[in-house]
């Protein structure tokens, strides 16, 4: 700001002050600011604001389609973890004799799964 304190003390009271009333006489206004905000298009695969006109929805769709899938991805995991991972490692048990090695092929499938549900499995040595 200035090289003035007090001045910029003067400045920032009166923009608090004006801030301040605006916000008391005007729910209204913070209605629709909130509206607008919670309208406004975005992109429906990120979220994001951008140029393009097409294609677009209201950021609050795309909010609550993410919430919505974040809990249905946070649902299925817990049913991977503690229904079928057990399920997994037994089947894999009975054909290897190695516990620690089924143990170590059911986490590493619950943990694609976890990140991004694709599954790559190689047997054998790596050249």
């Amino acid at each position: 700001m200035s090289n003035n304190p007090e001045l910029d003390l003067q400045i920032k009271t009166l923009i608090q002050t004006q801030i301040i009333a605006a916000l008391k006489s005007g729910p209204d206004l913070i209605e629709e600011l909130v509206k607008a905000a919670l309208e406004k298009p975005v992109d429906p695969s990120t979220g994001r604001q951008d140029q393009w006109g097409h294609g677009k929805t209201p950021y609050i769709d795309w909010l609550v389609g993410e919430t919505i899938r974040d809990y249905s991805r946070g649902a299925v995991l817990k049913i991977m973890q503690d229904e079928i991972r057990p399920v997994i490692e037994e089947a894999i048990r009975k054909r290897l004799t190695d516990v620690e090695v089924a143990k170590a092929i059911s986490t590493a499938l619950v943990g694609t799964f976890q990140e991004d549900w694709r599954i790559t499995i190689k047997f054998g040595a790596e050249r």
